[in-house]
């Protein structure tokens, strides 16, 4: 009866217990530590997520819900913010402001910020995602994306653009095969640009700025790299004419492959080593990726196997699919530790071998390269993603051969007609000796006739001589005043920029916007080039009056074309040079 009362009295109090612990736990303690089904199952809850510091300025404190102070942001170049996932819980009851995202199933985690001595500058636990993207900038408004977000990519731009709208900023949304971004431009107050995981919805990298506190913070996660155990796959949207495969030695083919629309590419990497022995063109260095490739045709809505190879160097895949051109042999992926020399080697490539005209543009996510053989020949384009290498678009034809695929899920840009007959056009050489010629003309016409008056007074004739100043002087002003844009050299150019926008509008209320923003290199940075860069353009030069642009991709209105940059006047079409962040708009009349 006795132990009864004993088992009674112990049953009672874990029950009181249990019930003490579920009343006086946080609300945010309410969901576990299950990860939840909008998120990616893959996540580890038990590891460390590490990003490098890049670029920081100007230390700022991190707030609590209070607006008090409980520690100060601070690291440098060479530091590291390092985050480990705790669970996913409700919102803190003191988070008043809040943001867009659910008050339920928000993950929470442990932030430690370093220094580039791996000294720790901060240490915070079980902070909610919503407060971490609020303290380091990781937001925009309402919109507080923070370290991860769910995989619901539409959800997430509808509100990304709502808060956008409401703050007044520009928002730009790129989508990659790999990686969504977002980027808020406030102008003069916050430049906030953030590039999230498609696979994950992890953060790989960040870039945030305020102009009120002069705070600014770049961060690349460590996490990330491209996954060799996944089979990509590209869509094949033309095809024309069976190749022959011909192995390195150029000696024996390995058979022939053919595609068709709807058919596809398979591609797995066998790893990265070196390369062939008789790969000796190719300028990209050791090690290179190696791949199994095979090649399907659409029969009757049925994938049919038409060509294999196995474990076949990335640069033997594009000399025989024509994805590169001389020795700039990039085929499926490109080394990404240094992409302003591959933008270097693209180019320099255009200009030995088969020589033709090279264009590389730049998205915030994607490199382009374009390759024109002049006067005519191989015609290639190329999409590449900047964060893995990853090709993700590919046109090529050369002869009867045409090939163009890509990879699954992904829309590429507009098509871009690249001149095939050499660099931007130049006015006539003699054309500088004008002005002169002028001065020549006028002296002769105004002062010689007097030397043949035999009346004429040394005082008429002085009157004469300043008469020919002037008028030549006038005559030379305006020349220079028409041409002066025309007069200035290449070297007026700068070498590269960046963050460049471009709209066309047409006469019938039509805009043509280009993947805004995008970069133009190799000193083709003229106002001319960005517009050459995406379009059919016809200009016709006229004497004394320069470029005229006629048309773009074939319209031509009746009123002619004008143009600005960043709402202001522009000059010459052919030699104005543009800066960083310059918005060209052409307006059609």
């Amino acid at each position: 009866m006795k132990s009864k009362r004993i088992l009674t009295c112990v049953l009672a109090i874990m029950i009181s217990l249990t019930a003490f612990l579920s009343l006086t736990t946080p609300l945010v303690r309410g969901n576990g530590d299950s990860i939840p089904i909008e998120y990616c199952q893959q996540l580890n809850l038990n590891g460390t997520y590490i990003y490098n510091v890049t670029a920081f300025g100007a230390e700022k404190s991190w707030l609590n819900y209070s607006w008090n102070p409980i520690g100060n942001i601070n690291t440098n170049i060479g530091g590291q913010i390092c985050i480990n996932f705790t669970g996913f819980y409700d919102r803190d009851p003191s988070d008043a402001f809040g943001d867009d995202f659910p008050d339920t199933n928000m993950p929470w985690m442990d932030i430690s910020i370093y220094n580039n001595t791996l000294d720790k500058n901060l240490e915070l636990t079980n902070k909610s995602n919503s407060d971490i993207a609020g303290n380091l900038l990781f937001n925009y408004w309402n919109f507080k994306p923070g370290f991860l977000v769910p995989k619901n990519w539409t959800w997430l731009n509808e509100t990304a653009q709502t808060n956008a709208d409401a703050g007044t900023a520009t928002l730009t949304v790129e989508e990659s095969y790999n990686f969504i971004s977002f980027d808020f431009d406030q102008v003069g107050s916050q430049r906030t640009k953030l590039i999230y995981d498609k696979n994950t919805g992890l953060l790989v990298s960040a870039n945030t700025s305020s102009t009120w506190d002069g705070y600014h913070l770049v961060i690349q996660s460590l996490n990330f790299t491209l996954d060799y155990n996944k089979t990509y796959n590209y869509d094949v949207v033309d095809f024309a004419t069976p190749w022959s495969w011909w192995n390195f030695t150029g000696s024996e083919t390995e058979g022939w492959f053919s595609s068709n629309p709807s058919g596809v590419i398979m591609v797995n990497f066998t790893g990265d080593y070196n390369k062939d022995i008789n790969d000796w063109g190719n300028i990209f260095e050791d090690p290179i990726p190696w791949i199994n490739i095979s090649i399907f045709e659409n029969i009757s809505g049925s994938l049919i196997l038409n060509f294999t190879q196995s474990n076949k160097s990335n640069s033997e895949i594009a000399r025989n699919l024509n994805i590169g051109y001389n020795n700039f042999q990039s085929a499926f992926r490109i080394p990404i530790d240094n992409l302003s020399y591959i933008e270097q080697v693209a180019i320099e490539q255009g200009n030995v071998g088969l020589k033709g005209n090279v264009t590389v543009m730049e998205s915030d996510l994607t490199i382009k390269i374009i390759y024109n053989q002049y006067p005519n020949g191989q015609k290639t384009q190329m999409i590449y993603e900047k964060l893995t290498g990853l090709l993700l678009w590919g046109n090529t034809s050369i002869g009867a051969y045409l090939l163009e695929m890509a990879i699954e899920g992904y829309t590429p840009w507009l098509d871009v007609p690249a001149p095939e007959t050499g660099p931007t056009p130049s006015p006539p050489a003699d054309i500088v000796y004008l002005p002169y010629l002028i001065v020549i003309i006028a002296s002769v016409a105004i002062v010689v006739p007097f030397e043949f008056v035999p009346r004429a007074s040394s005082k008429t004739k002085k009157y004469a001589l300043l008469a020919m100043l002037a008028v030549s002087s006038f005559s030379g002003l305006l020349f220079f005043n028409s041409n002066m844009n025309l007069l200035l050299g290449s070297s007026t150019f700068n070498q590269r920029v960046d963050n460049i926008t471009l709209i066309v509008e047409y006469a019938d209320g039509r805009d043509d916007f280009t993947p805004n923003p995008f970069s133009l290199i190799g000193g083709k940075t003229s106002l001319y080039d960005a517009l050459d860069a995406w379009f059919d353009v016809e200009i016709e030069y006229n004497p004394g009056l320069g470029y005229k642009l006629i048309s773009i991709d074939g319209y031509e209105p009746s009123g002619g074309w004008t143009w600005t940059i960043n709402g202001g006047f522009a000059g010459a079409i052919t030699t104005t040079a543009l800066n960083s962040g310059d918005t060209v708009r052409f307006t059609a009349h």
